[in-house]
């Protein structure tokens, strides 16, 4: 069968020795695009560059709707794990704008325990809708990991190696 413009337009499969054959004989392997081939071309991918641009905006104005404000008061869920011995425990925790960003303060109820106020928090830290801080309680730095929702922050706390749980919070 004589090859004509149509058929080397339109991809079929072949056997590889009629590749290495052509190939061999210094042919092209491709075909150049005809002009119409180009102009189909650049309509799609104007096609695609609108699309990707509209998504971008969309995708843009979502994600600044993600910014965390943690400000604001939190009542506090604890499950911790002392050393094989499960305690669950309530309090509040408070997060405030400060003049080096963020502050905050932790207040557990421990059964049995004189109160001994509330533990100021430090090393906060933010990214995304995630936080870290710290807090010293007696001489022990508590390592908390939390992440925001919409009711509130779900996460972990370090114990500094005598054991660690978890933390809920669902803000006032």
């Amino acid at each position: 069968m004589p090859e004509t413009e149509e058929s080397r337009l339109t991809p079929t499969a072949v056997p590889i020795r009629f590749v290495v054959q052509r190939f061999s004989r210094g042919e092209a392997l491709y075909h150049k695009p005809t002009i119409r081939e180009r102009e189909s071309n650049m309509k799609q991918l104007t096609k695609l560059l609108a699309i990707s641009a509209v998504g971008s905006i969309f995708l843009g104005t979502a994600l600044e709707a993600q910014t965390l404000d943690p400000t604001g008061t939190y009542d506090v869920s604890i499950s911790a794990d002392f050393d094989g011995q499960i305690m669950e425990l309530s309090g509040t925790t408070t997060f405030e704008t400060s003049d080096d960003g963020l502050a905050g303060s932790i207040e557990v109820e421990v059964p049995g325990a004189p109160a001994s106020g509330p533990g100021q928090l430090s090393n906060i830290t933010v990214e995304g809708m995630g936080m870290t801080f710290s807090v010293d309680a007696e001489g022990m730095v508590v390592s908390f990991r939390v992440r925001f929702g919409d009711e509130g922050f779900r996460g972990t706390f370090d114990l500094g190696g005598f054991g660690g749980g978890t933390i809920t919070g669902v803000k006032r």
